[in-house]
């Protein structure tokens, strides 16, 4: 949902629809950075998860969620 609002990217004809725009990625942008620490969390205790139970299939998952 989040990446969706970035690659939306449309050119706004008004100063005031500018302004909305610039002021609902600054919402997204701060919603992402309040959550930062959780997605980190969930991260290390996936790579641990499969460090420990040796799951290869795992692998991939925990790498996307990562880099997004």
């Amino acid at each position: 949902e989040n990446e969706v609002v970035f690659r939306n990217q449309p050119l706004q004809p008004t100063y005031e629809e500018k302004l909305r725009q610039l002021n609902e990625f600054k919402d997204v942008a701060r919603s992402i950075n309040d959550n930062e620490n959780a997605v980190n969390a969930l991260v290390d205790r996936g790579h641990s998860l499969v460090q420990l139970c040796e799951a290869e299939h795992l692998k991939p998952i925990i790498s996307q969620i990562s880099c997004r």
